[in-house]
Parts: C-alpha cells; structure tokens; sequence
C-alpha cells in the first residue's frame, strides 16, 4: 500500500512536498515524492491530504497503569509528599482497575500519534494491554526497595517476571530500578547484573528534584523524613556525600544502556558524567513544569552529543499523554530551540534513548513502517513549524504497517 500526504517528514532535516511511503509485509518499501513512489510501488494509495507524514511519535517515558490519577494529588511545593500521596491514590485501588487504566492509556498514546513508548509498571499491570495493543514499546519492570534486606528478594521477582512476560517483535522487556531514594545499592547493583546478564536496558528516575540531591549529598530533607516515617531508613545508611548521577556512576552503574529519567539538575560534572557513559536521557517537558523546577539542561546534552527523548512521564503530573503536546510546550518555552531539533527529540532521538534506531525513527527503505499521520493548518508552507501549531492533530497512526488509529472523517 502507498500512504501519501501534502507532506512528507522522512527525517527531522528535511521534508518533501507531495510525499508518498510504500509499505510491504509492515516494511517501508520506498520513500520521497509520490510520482516517484507510485512508479516504483504498486497497491491502493490512501491520500490523507493536507497533513505531513512523519515518522512515528516515541513517548520514552510514561507509567500507562496510572493513567486514572490525572488530578488527583496537585504539587503543593514537596515532591516527597506529592509522590506519597499518588502512591496512597494507586494503593487503594484494585489491579484490575489499573489494567483498565493502562487500556485508557494505550487507547489515548495510540490516538495522540504515538507508535512506540517506553512504559514503566511496578505492578506489572500494564504488560498485556501494551502487548495486545500493536504498540512498540519497551516495558521497564519498575522495583522499589530501600532497605538492604529486600534487595534477593525484590531482584528474583523481577528475573521470574522477566521469564514470564518474555519478548515478543513489538514489545521488549528492560529492568528499572525507581530511584536512588527507594532502591539500595545492593539492589540496584542486583538489577544491573541482571540487565547486563540479559542485554536489556537499564533505566531509574535520577536527579529529578532537590530532596533526592540533598538526601544524598547532607542526608537531609523531604526524602529522609519520608523514608524514617515508613521505617525504610536503616540505621547504617549514611549519605555518600555526593548527588545522585555521581554516586551511581561511582558504582559502575552508567553505561550505553542507560536510561536516565528526567535528569533535570545537572552540574557539569553531571553532563560530563552522562555523556562519557554515552547514556541516554528523557526529559518530560510538561511534567517538569508541573513541578515547578528550573530550566531543563537538554540543550546542553544535546550539544554534547547526549541522546534526549520526550515523555509524558504520568497522568498524575501531566493533562495528556501527547508527545505532540510536549513538542508545542518546548516550543513555545524554548525559543531557541528549533522545530526541526524538537522533531528529532520526538521521533529519531527517542528511538535511541530506547536502542531502537536500527528500526525506527526515520522513515526509510528497510525500516519498519511506523508513522504518524498530523493535520495540519490550511496553507502551511514549513511543516516544521506547523506541528508546533495547537490546531495541528493526528489522524493517522501506523505501527509495523498495521493502522491503529483512522481518523478517516478529518474536516481540514
């Protein structure tokens, strides 16, 4: 089959007028102009008009079985706090009420254009309705555990859970230690063993706000009340003195591996640090706003060559799971960011992040056939620009050839 729009986006350095992708056996075929593609392709062409095609949105960082929280704890000012109370939120529900949850999500992802996330569960509840969905995804089992003593315990479970989920083509399994306030050493060190036993990915929330940097450079703060109140503080621990990135890297935890979430205060000792590791990183525009923290360092990763993808981190700290929302909120924050560098954080650099380049991210011959399909304004001359337009909208989403989503009524 041929799927042609008014524009073609094959890689965040150009587009093509009139462009045209020829998919075989969920393939992409051939690429560029349509006269061209319709020459070389043969099958029914579905025009979708006034709309740029583009490879598919990556969301590389999302929680799908939270998706039924969005509201229900607002930040007033403590991040420890906040993160307790929608874990209390999640407790008191029942886990068939976070699969559907995960559903709710998935439906959503699917219609906002994304065709590959990278989804975290602690309660594994997420895993079928990712696999059942036709999605591309990484599934990163998420473990928690502080104190020393849970660290065998909580690492066979996630060695049975890895045996029981299994991969499959579109959805690959990863290993994600939370965070350096809920996960010990010995745990994480278990779980890097585990990743690396398997090659799989390596992923933890890391520098996300000042509590986590103070409870592990003074041992003070938001954290360290919290983890004394639930009894997870034992009486050994002692801050290593140094902020989060430093200390893991000095456990030989970083590598090419490595997912770093949210990473949003780095020194530059920290930047050197991520881009030596050669790590990847996701930066969760619209969440970091939520939380008020300052200005996001991807700029500078960027320049240093460091991998930055987008997420929409969870509904609990965010409105939409729409990658194209968080491209149009750094758009208009990040002036000197340019549309151009936005879609490669959303389509190309995602696929990194999540070691997925060799497949997608591009739209060329040989590559899987994931797309978005996004109406776009009448008379645009720059789609580039013209995604960042809040009346631009998906209405197409393909995975390995297969539609997922047809808005087949589109009033352009």
């Amino acid at each position: 089959m041929i799927i042609r729009a008014k524009f073609l986006i094959p890689s965040a350095e150009r587009f093509i007028e009139n462009g045209a992708v020829a998919i075989q056996d969920g393939v992409i075929a051939a690429v560029g102009d349509y006269h061209a593609v319709s020459r070389t392709a043969v099958g029914p062409a579905r025009d979708l008009g006034e709309a740029v095609l583009m490879p598919g949105l990556v969301n590389a960082h999302t929680h799908l079985e939270l998706s039924g929280l969005k509201g229900v704890a607002p930040f007033q000012g403590s991040f420890p706090d906040w993160l307790m109370r929608v874990r209390a939120a999640r407790n008191a529900h029942i886990l068939a009420d976070l699969r559907d949850w995960s559903r709710e999500g998935v439906a959503e992802s699917i219609a906002a254009g994304s065709t590959t996330v990278g989804d975290f569960t602690q309660t594994r509840a997420s895993i079928d309705s990712v696999r059942t969905s036709g999605l591309r995804a990484v599934v990163f089992l998420e473990t928690v555990g502080f104190p020393p003593g849970l660290a065998f315990r909580r690492a066979f479970k996630v060695s049975w859970a890895l045996w029981w989920a299994r991969a499959s083509e579109l959805v690959q399994m990863a290993v994600a230690p939370h965070a350096p306030y809920s996960v010990s050493e010995n745990l994480y060190q278990r779980l890097s063993r585990i990743s690396h036993k398997n090659h799989l990915l390596f992923s933890t929330h890391i520098n996300e706000s000042r509590e986590e940097i103070d409870l592990f450079e003074h041992g003070t703060g938001g954290f360290r009340e919290m983890l004394v109140q639930k009894g997870f503080m034992h009486d050994g621990w002692k801050p290593p003195g140094a902020c989060p990135v430093r200390h893991l890297d000095s456990l030989g935890l970083f590598d090419a591996d490595s997912v770093l979430i949210h990473c949003n205060y780095l020194s530059d000792g920290d930047l050197q640090i991520i881009a030596s590791r050669r790590a990847g990183v996701v930066y969760c525009p619209r969440s970091h706003a939520f939380f008020g923290h300052v200005d996001h360092p991807f700029e500078k990763l960027l320049a240093m060559g460091v991998p930055v993808g987008l997420g929409t981190d969870s509904l609990a700290s965010n409105e939409t799971l729409s990658i194209l929302d968080e491209m149009r909120f750094v758009a208009a924050h990040c002036p000197k960011t340019s549309p151009q560098t936005i879609v490669r954080m959303a389509t190309e650099l995602g696929a990194k992040v999540l070691h997925m380049q060799d497949h997608i991210g591009r739209l060329d011959t040989g590559l899987r056939a994931d797309l978005s399909v996004i109406a776009l304004p009448a008379f645009t001359k720059d789609p580039f620009q013209a995604l960042m337009d809040k009346s631009a909208r998906p209405v197409y989403t393909m995975v390995a050839g297969r539609a997922l989503y047809d808005f087949s009524s589109p009033t352009w």
